[in-house]
């Protein structure tokens, strides 16, 4: 097994089988970004090397696309309670993979199909990254942001995450509030109003998702139902 897939199975949780006298004296090298100081380098080796990175990194990330791919036509094709109930979990686990880095894969897939024009953003996140915006829990303002370039680590990404669930429980506290000024309502109605007439501008047209910008609607249609109900 070549050292780049010594490398790539071990990111994917395989277990390589091999002596402890091998083991001792291996020293796997995980292919990572880090901050390399380009800028104490002259011009032309600096961007001799940012280049070369780039590439290692373009054949990792191609190579974690295809194998979502794989994975996710494995899937399909073993999906069901049929014959195959639970082929799809023994066939991967026999080489190695590990369940949730599986199901990480093949979600990054999913999320690269669905982003057809994004392909190149995704591919070129960090691998940790790209997993916390491909799952179904990611917060959408959230996974826009990094593609849309404004996020682009793990750790700001976390930092972020962090304070959106802590103002949604914040913002849960203060609703069941027993007591709520007049002024406030008003003031939230106000910045709603301001919003939706931001939207009704929008031209349907040239929006990309109309499924999800629909699903999106449909559950803001259903909480002010919901709302109507302390009103009247």
């Amino acid at each position: 097994m070549s050292d780049n897939l010594d490398t790539l199975m071990a990111l994917m949780g395989q277990k390589l089988e091999k002596n402890e006298s091998v083991l001792a004296k291996q020293e796997l090298i995980i292919i990572e970004s880090k901050n390399f100081e380009y800028d104490k380098l002259d011009k032309e080796t600096a961007e001799f090397l940012k280049m070369k990175q780039y590439e290692i990194f373009n054949i990792f990330n191609n190579t974690y696309s295809e194998i979502g791919r794989i994975l996710k036509e494995a899937q399909e094709k073993l999906r069901g309670s049929n014959q195959y109930d639970g082929l799809f979990y023994k066939w991967f686990t026999s080489m190695g993979f590990k369940k949730d880095k599986v199901y990480s894969l093949i979600s990054r897939y999913e999320l690269l199909v669905e982003y057809s024009d994004k392909q190149f953003v995704i591919k070129n996140l960090p691998l940790s990254l790209s997993y916390e915006i491909a799952k179904k829990s990611c917060p959408i303002n959230l996974k826009t942001e990094v593609l849309n370039g404004k996020i682009k680590s793990l750790k700001e990404f976390k930092s972020l995450y962090k304070k959106d669930i802590n103002y949604k429980k914040n913002s849960k506290i203060e609703i069941n509030k027993p007591l709520v000024k007049s002024e406030e309502i008003a003031k939230i109605i106000e910045l709603l109003l301001q919003e939706l007439e931001d939207i009704k501008n929008i031209k349907l047209d040239k929006i990309k998702h109309k499924e999800k910008l629909c699903l999106i609607l449909k559950e803001i249609q259903q909480s002010i139902n919901y709302m109507k109900k302390f009103i009247i």
